[in-house]
C-alpha cells in the first residue's frame, strides 16, 4: 500500500534543513487541518502510492492513524457532492470508509495544495484476482446500485459518449504521437452509440471500481473507496468497470470470474434480460470509460503508465466485440 517516504512533522532533521521546503509546507498544511479537527498532533505524512488523481497520505498523529486527501480533481463543490453520497453510504452500513467531521460539522478544509478530506485510516491489502473476490465485489456494487434516495442526486457521469465526442475534437495534433489509440478511441465512441441508447435501470454508481479502489481483509471485502467519480448513471456502467477490474486477466477475460461476479451481483438486485443482452456492449463501454479518463489526462501530459493502461484497456475492447456471451444472458444457476 504505502510509497513514498514518510515526513517527519518538524524536530531537529527539519531545523537542519533536510526536508525540503515543500514537504515542510505541506506538514504545517495538515498541522492546520488538524487543528479543525481536534484529532492530535502530526506525528508523520506519508505519501500513499495509488491511483492518477488526487494526492493521498497516511497521516500519524499522537492519538491515530489517518488518510489524509488532497483532492486535486474536483472543485469544492464537487467534494461537496461526493461527500453527500458518502453520508448516505454511512447511514445505510454500505462498506466503504466516511469521512471525518470537523468540529464545526464541515467535512472539506482548504489548504494552499487544495481541498482536504481526512478520513480514518483502513489497513487492508488491496482486491486480486480471486472468485472469491469477484462475488465479493459483485454483492457490494449490487448495494450500492439498490439504494433507494439515489433520485436526490444530481451528479451526471464525468464518462459519457457526449463528454467522448467533445475529446475526440480536442486530440489535434496529439493525434499524431499515437494514431492507433485515437483512431480506436474515435471509432468505439461511435461503435458504441446504438447500444448504450436503450433505456436500463439507473442508480448510485461508484465509477472506478479497480482493485487499487478496494480494501479486503484476507478474503472479505473491507470497503470500496474513493468515490470521486461518483454520480447517477446506468448501473450497468459500473458492472462494465468493476468487471474490467475483477474479471480479466491482462487482455484475457475470465469467464469463471465474470460468472462468480455476476451471480454474486444477481442475488442482491436482479439483472433484467435487457441488462444481460447488452453485457457485452457494457463490458466495453466499462473500458471505453476507463480510456476516456487516462485520454483526458495523457491529451495535457504524457504519461508512459498510463498509455500502456490504455493499450490494454484497447485490446480487451477489441476481443470483446468478437466475443459470444450469450451463455450469461440465460442467467444460469443464478438463484
Amino acid at each position: 500500500m504505502p510509497g513514498g517516504g514518510i515526513l517527519p512533522a518538524g524536530g531537529a532533521a527539519a531545523r537542519r534543513g533536510r526536508i525540503p521546503p515543500v514537504e515542510m509546507e505541506l506538514i504545517e498544511q495538515a498541522r492546520a487541518v488538524l487543528a479543525q479537527h481536534d484529532l492530535g498532533e502530526p506525528l508523520s505524512l506519508e505519501r500513499l502510492s495509488g491511483g492518477y488523481a488526487n494526492h493521498n497520505y497516511l497521516l500519524t498523529t499522537d492519538r491515530q492513524e489517518l488518510l489524509y486527501r488532497v483532492c486535486r480533481q474536483k472543485d469544492e463543490r464537487g467534494v461537496a457532492n461526493e461527500l453527500a453520497v458518502m453520508e448516505v453510504l454511512r447511514r445505510e452500513g454500505f462498506p466503504t470508509a466516511c469521512p471525518i467531521a470537523r468540529r464545526d460539522g464541515r467535512w472539506v478544509s482548504e489548504s494552499e495544495a487544495g481541498p482536504v478530506v481526512v478520513y480514518p485510516f483502513l489497513r487492508g491489502r488491496e482486491g486480486r484476482l480471486s472468485p472469491r473476490a469477484a462475488e465479493e465485489i459483485g454483492r457490494a456494487l449490487a448495494r450500492l446500485g439498490s439504494l433507494p434516495d439515489w433520485r436526490r442526486f444530481d451528479i451526471p457521469n464525468y464518462a459519457s459518449l457526449e463528454a467522448c465526442r467533445a475529446l475526440v475534437a480536442r486530440f489535434g495534433s496529439t493525434r499524431e504521437s499515437w494514431p492507433d489509440v485515437f483512431d480506436h478511441f474515435a471509432l468505439e465512441t461511435e461503435r458504441l452509440r446504438e447500444p448504450l441508447s436503450e433505456p436500463l435501470p439507473r442508480g448510485l454508481v461508484h465509477g472506478d471500481v479497480f482493485p487499487d479502489n478496494t480494501l479486503f481483509r484476507g478474503e472479505r471485502l473491507l470497503a470500496i473507496v474513493d468515490f470521486e467519480e461518483v454520480c447517477v448513471d446506468t448501473l450497468m456502467y459500473d458492472v462494465g468497470v468493476a468487471a474490467n477490474g475483477f474479471c480479466f486477466e491482462g487482455v484475457e477475460l475470465r469467464p469463471d470470474l465474470l460468472e462468480r461476479f455476476l451471480a454474486a451481483y444477481h442475488g442482491v438486485r436482479p439483472l433484467s434480460e435487457p441488462e444481460l443482452r447488452l453485457l457485452a456492449a457494457y463490458l466495453r463501454w466499462g473500458a471505453h470509460g476507463t480510456i476516456f479518463w487516462h485520454l483526458e489526462h495523457l491529451v495535457e501530459r504524457p504519461c508512459r503508465r498510463q498509455l500502456e493502461r490504455v493499450r490494454t484497456l484497447m485490446e480487451r475492447a477489441r476481443r470483446l466485440r468478437e466475443a459470444d456471451l450469450s451463455r450469461f444472458a440465460s442467467r444460469p444457476d443464478w438463484t
